[in-house]
């Protein structure tokens, strides 16, 4: 979509090309590191890690737990490099349950409280569940939206 004009910064062309550098830099700093990333075979976020970046793409070979392999986008990686913002209330998140049964499955949800050091969650199935803060990574309406029509429709499929 169109972003308007007066939510857009002028830039001159030398600093344009600086901060291309920097993202670039950072973006070769996940090589190694652990994430959270969507995996395409059911849309849920799984524990891995970055293999390599696919030739100098925004796009990393994540390494699960099983063994597998899967080209994913760097949208769809969280982790110690994402940037931190503070969650309130009403956000959307990428939360790791704290009934975790240990297999590290984070699911998209909405804030709906706090108690005590957690925040509630409703995952996007309706469910409840508490999370810490430092399992929880901001997303936009959107990508939540997104995260449930693609956990959805793989469901339908698998139900057919």
């Amino acid at each position: 979509g169109l972003v308007p004009r007066h939510e857009l910064y002028s830039c001159p062309q030398s600093k344009v090309e600086e901060v291309i550098e920097y993202i670039k830099i950072q973006e070769k700093a996940w090589v190694g590191k652990p994430v959270i990333a969507r995996k395409p075979t059911d849309y849920l976020f799984y524990p891995g890690v970055v293999l390599k970046q696919k030739d100098s793409s925004q796009d990393f070979v994540i390494r699960w737990s099983d063994n597998t392999t899967h080209t994913i986008e760097v949208t769809d990686m969280f982790g110690e490099l994402t940037r931190r913002r503070p969650l309130y209330t009403d956000d959307y998140v990428i939360a790791l349950p704290e009934e975790d049964d240990g297999g590290g499955v984070c699911y998209p949800g909405k804030i709906i409280g706090v108690q005590g050091e957690k925040l509630i969650i409703q995952l996007h199935n309706n469910k409840l569940c508490l999370a810490s803060f430092e399992h929880c990574f901001w997303i936009s309406d959107s990508y939540y939206q997104n995260s449930v029509l693609l956990i959805e429709r793989v469901k339908e499929e698998t139900n057919k």
